[in-house]
C-alpha cells in the first residue's frame, strides 16, 4: 500500500513530534507549513512536512558548526 500524499493535523503532528495545538501554533507563527484545503478538509502535504524537516535538519547541522560567540581558527579578526 503506497504512503499517503496528504495527512490531517493530528498526524503531521505525529511525524513532526509535537502535539496538535503546538502545530497550530507553529502554524499561526509561520515556523511550520500550513496546511491546504481540499473538498473542504484540512490537510498537510507530505512532502511539505518532509522538506521543512530536511532543511530544519540542515540549520541545525549549520548551528552546531558554528556556534554563537565562536570564531573559526580560518576567521580573520577585525576591529
Amino acid at each position: 500500500m503506497p504512503e499517503p500524499l496528504l495527512v490531517r493535523a493530528p498526524e503531521a503532528a505525529r511525524m513532526l513530534g509535537i502535539s496538535k495545538s503546538t502545530l497550530w501554533a507553529r502554524v499561526a507563527q509561520g515556523r511550520c507549513p500550513g496546511p491546504i484545503r481540499w473538498d473542504g478538509v484540512t490537510v498537510w502535504r507530505v512532502r511539505d512536512l518532509e522538506e521543512f524537516v530536511e532543511r530544519l535538519a540542515d540549520q541545525m547541522a549549520d548551528q552546531a558548526d558554528h556556534p554563537p560567540g565562536k570564531r573559526s581558527k580560518n576567521m580573520a579578526l577585525t576591529g
